[in-house]
Order: structure tokens, then sequence, then C-alpha cells
């Protein structure tokens, strides 16, 4: 596995860890407990989840250097569709926060990989 493979897939994989924990005990807690956390715990999946869809991909599955970017524009498309489609889909409700917060992590990612 080449080195930035490794590195994705280590961030992807933190990212996935980190989404199952935003999406099942934070936001629980957060709901139990009556916080105002300013809506984190609505789009904190949806960043994570977003990474995690790019990093992971990239780390198990990118060969070609030249193609990085490529995938990862890619996958951040592919995550603002579903955020879209998730009430046809019935996976979810569409939120205007989550798609935006899709966005601007896609964003961020995608100049990481750029930059690398």
């Amino acid at each position: 596995m080449l080195c930035f493979r490794k590195k994705y897939f280590y961030l992807g994989l933190l990212a996935f860890i980190s989404c199952l924990l935003a999406d099942g005990l934070y936001r629980d807690w957060i709901i139990r407990n009556d916080f105002n956390d300013y809506g984190l715990s609505g789009f904190l999946p949806s960043v994570t989840g977003t990474v995690a869809a790019i990093f992971l991909y990239l780390g198990l599955f990118q060969n070609n250097n030249a193609q990085l970017l490529h995938s990862a524009v890619g996958l951040w498309i592919g995550c603002l569709i579903y955020e879209v489609l998730q009430p046809t889909v019935g996976t979810g409700v569409f939120d205007i926060a989550d798609l935006i917060a899709i966005f601007i992590t896609g964003i961020v990612s995608c100049l990481f990989v750029y930059n690398r």
C-alpha cells in the first residue's frame, strides 16, 4: 500500500468512527439532556460521513495519483446527491444545513487532496 493510501485510509477510518459516534452516542446524548449545541449534532454526521466516504475510498481503491482529485470530487458530488435524495429513498430527511455542511466539507477535503 502506498504511503498516501495508508494516510487516507486511516483518516477515513477515523472519520468513519467519528461518524458512528456522532450519529449514535453524541446526538442521542444531546437530545436526551436537552443541550443546545447550535445544531452540531444535526450536521456532524454529514461532515464526518463525507470525509469517511472520500478518504476510505481513496485509501482502499485508488492506485493512480492522477485520479485522486477526480475521485474525491466524484465522491463529494455523490454525497451531495445522496443528501438530496434521502427522502426519496427513505433513509432520512433533507436538511439544508446538512447540504451546506457536505458542500463545505467536500471543498476542504478536495483541497486537501489537491495540495497533497
